[in-house]
């Protein structure tokens, strides 16, 4: 079970974004050699990208692993992205922190201009709409190289933007998505559901019954498949007793933070009533209830960007 987090919001900002803005445009990196030495063997459970867009001055953050939120870009922009992870303290805390990796725009991506490289972040342009392919996006890959405990499928990945349009999605649409795409997402969807229902470890996926078949119905039924996998992942966790001994708090917040992306301690969720009414349901014994409320959300629906992730024809 992960362990409650405390998100640094405010350290993380002094830490990772300095200075910032539009007018920082080709400064250096300023995450210094303590800092960086300082993380050295952190346990890291998530990876984001904090992105300041230096053309329509604004920034925000977006999940990349394991869940991945496409940036939202249009063509022209400069942007600098810098890649943190949410860690585990040795007290049990969690704080975001830089992790180093090593960036190139990745195969079959065009248009995408590297400006400037640093120990965890890169500055990109957006060029021309991407002729290497038919969904309006790019990728950027990146593979760690920093020194830290983490997962198999933390290890790299890519980071998307997405050209058409801001906040848009094309998961789902039937123009302009391949088949190979679609798989892939529906992968991702599914590994993801695995790690926050059951808790089941990426590395041991392939070898869990049912995961390929779950991919296909997910892959064949776009978002109603995915709450079906949900609700099927839901009562085998039920009957395995997966969160015997965990307060609900826990257990309503680590589902929080995985499916909707949500960030900060349990305490801090708290605040929401939404989650409050969460907790008493699970202290209910309703673990069932409370999966599909999160999958049937319309911030899960917003946050997996499933607009248009509709059944195959």
């Amino acid at each position: 079970m992960k362990t409650n987090l405390r998100i640094a919001a405010a350290a993380l900002a002094l830490a990772l974004l300095g200075a910032g803005g539009a007018a920082a445009d080709h400064k250096t990196d300023k995450v210094g050699a303590k800092q960086v030495a300082a993380t050295v063997g952190a346990k890291v459970i998530a990876l984001q990208a904090w992105v300041e867009n230096l053309t329509a001055a604004s920034e925000a953050r977006y999940g990349i692993a394991p869940t991945n939120e496409p940036i939202p870009v249009n063509v022209g922009d400069r942007v600098r992205v810098r890649l943190v992870g949410t860690a585990i303290e040795a007290d049990g805390d969690g704080v975001e922190i830089p992790i180093q990796a090593r960036f190139s725009a990745a195969p079959g991506t065009g248009r995408l201009d590297i400006l400037e490289r640093g120990r965890n972040l890169v500055v990109v342009r957006i060029g021309d709409r991407d002729r290497l392919r038919n969904d309006d996006r790019a990728q950027l890959a990146f593979e760690v190289t920093g020194r830290y405990d983490l997962r198999n499928n933390l290890e790299s990945g890519r980071i998307t933007f997405d050209l058409g349009g801001r906040g848009s999605s094309a998961l789902g649409q039937s123009q302009g998505v391949s088949d190979r795409e679609r798989w892939g997402e529906s992968e991702r969807l599914t590994a993801l559901l695995y790690d926050a229902i059951l808790r089941t470890d990426a590395s041991s996926l392939r070898l869990t019954s049912g995961f390929s078949a779950d991919v296909e119905q997910i892959y064949r039924d776009g978002y109603e498949g995915i709450i079906q996998v949900a609700l099927d992942l839901a009562r085998e966790a039920q009957e395995r007793n997966v969160y015997r001994g965990f307060p609900a708090s826990e257990v309503v917040g680590h589902l929080y933070r995985l499916l909707l992306g949500r960030s900060g301690s349990d305490s801090q969720l708290a605040a929401d009533p939404g989650f409050v009414a969460n907790v008493r349901s699970l202290e209910r014994g309703r673990l069932y209830d409370l999966i599909e409320t999160i999958v049937r959300s319309e911030e899960f629906h917003r946050v997996h960007n499933l607009t248009g992730f509709t059944r195959l024809r």
